[in-house]
């Protein structure tokens, strides 16, 4: 019809002056999520607030567990969707527990609470900090059943969303040794998952042993 034809036209010429101007939804998420997230709970604070590497440390201790890998593996799922748990899906993964939790007051509420979360993978009983990008699930929360169109505009805001969030974590030495980005596929199964953060941990493995 009339008005559908003007509609994609419309998101077309929206999807160019994207690429354009850069001034997109993709990168915006990205930005917000560095700074509103990853700088928060990564990096230790100079109020004795501990980072991600410290509050692991500390996860190992308590629980008596070796975690080969002190970082946290941020999943970037292609098609927007993850469970609200990894063990959701698989018995390949289990949630074990969380790693200390951080307080920060910020925007007007006290003692806001960050939390990571320590899973076990299977069958090589690997233990990882892992969790998916939030900003890409709101995503697609927004776009349950997209059309062709705005599933278009959707892979511009994933490439767009990876693409800053890379660029921000590879320029900041405070950030970059501390999270690993694992882009996951469309229709990516839950013991693929698995695979994808154990691969992550034989690398870390095999990069020591090298370094030896």
């Amino acid at each position: 019809c009339l008005y559908q034809v003007w509609n994609e036209g419309s998101l077309l010429t929206s999807i160019r002056f994207i690429r354009r101007s850069h001034l997109d939804c993709g990168t915006g998420m990205a930005k917000n999520f560095y700074n509103g997230y990853l700088k928060i709970v990564l990096p230790p604070k100079e109020d004795g607030t501990k980072g991600i590497v410290e509050r692991i440390n500390d996860c190992e201790s308590r629980e008596n567990i070796e975690i080969p890998l002190k970082k946290l593996l941020l999943l970037l799922p292609r098609d927007l969707y993850i469970t609200p748990l990894l063990s959701d899906v698989t018995d390949k993964i289990l949630k074990i527990t969380n790693i200390e939790k951080i307080e920060r007051d910020r925007c007007g509420t006290t003692k806001r609470v960050y939390k990571n979360t320590l899973y076990k993978l299977y069958p090589k009983e690997y233990y990882v900090v892992a969790e998916a990008a939030t900003p890409l699930l709101t995503w697609y929360e927004d776009f349950k059943h997209p059309d062709e169109m705005e599933n278009l505009l959707a892979e511009e805001v994933y490439a767009k969303f990876c693409k800053t969030l890379e660029n921000l974590i590879t320029s900041s030495p405070e950030l970059r040794d501390l999270i690993v980005l694992i882009p996951v596929p469309c229709k990516t199964s839950g013991e693929e998952v698995a695979k994808l953060l154990s691969d992550e941990v034989d690398k870390h493995l095999c990069s020591q042993i090298k370094s030896k």
